[in-house]
């Protein structure tokens, strides 16, 4: 349950950064209207963390770890789009840093977290249905892995 918990919140989360670039300008955006977004999926990631995995049923555990590294890829590739949008990237992040959001970049970063929030959908999906995340997520890759050898 804690796991679907957390991609329902995750799900949340790159939602209200989509609406926000859907919604916002160069004038009205800035870093530390995501960073909220990103600071929320760290704690969701936290939460998940503490979770102790070999307390868990065998297959239960194999979800969480497919999981919480889907959630881990999707934290990272989440704060990248972000920072890709700030203006001046050469120094740290600070909330009042304008952002730059013009066709081109709202275009990458909707296919950047779009995807993102196209893994934790279905991560939701097969975690709801109680299916192993592993033979979706993993298993069909590393069967076209091993035709390529």
């Amino acid at each position: 349950m804690i796991l679907i918990n957390s991609a329902k919140l995750a799900e949340y989360d790159l939602n209200l950064m989509i609406y926000k670039i859907d919604n916002g300008t160069d004038e009205t955006l800035d870093y530390g209207q995501f960073r909220f977004q990103l600071d929320s999926l760290q704690q969701n990631f936290k939460t998940i963390e503490a979770i102790n995995p070999t307390s868990l049923p065998k297959n239960q555990a194999m979800n969480y770890q497919v999981y919480r590294q889907n959630l881990n890829a999707v934290i990272y590739k989440a704060t990248s789009y972000v920072n890709a949008l700030r203006v001046n990237q050469a120094e740290a992040p600070k909330d009042i840093d304008k952002l730059h959001v013009d066709l081109g970049v709202r275009q990458n970063f909707y296919q950047g977290v779009g995807s993102s929030l196209d893994v934790i959908k279905g991560d939701l999906s097969a975690l709801e249905n109680n299916t192993s995340l592993y033979d979706q997520d993993y298993k069909k890759n590393s069967k076209i892995l091993e035709e390529h050898k």
